[in-house]
């Protein structure tokens, strides 16, 4: 395996990462849902710049 085949190094430990990784806060859910009509037909963006810096993008159109 490659090294730089990201894919192939994470895909394994991607049930590791959802267990463990912090949830969102329900009070920023209500704040999307109210301020910009966050709903399930939204896909997200989670752009994680260190484990206490992320990026939350809503993108309704894709």
């Amino acid at each position: 395996m490659n090294k730089y085949q990201s894919t192939l190094r994470f895909s394994q430990r991607a049930n590791q990462y959802n267990l463990y990784r912090p949830k969102y806060p329900q009070e920023l859910i209500s704040y999307l849902q109210k301020s910009i009509n966050l709903n399930n037909s939204f896909n997200i963006a989670d752009i994680g710049l260190s484990p206490l810096f992320h990026i939350i993008i809503p993108i309704p159109w894709i």
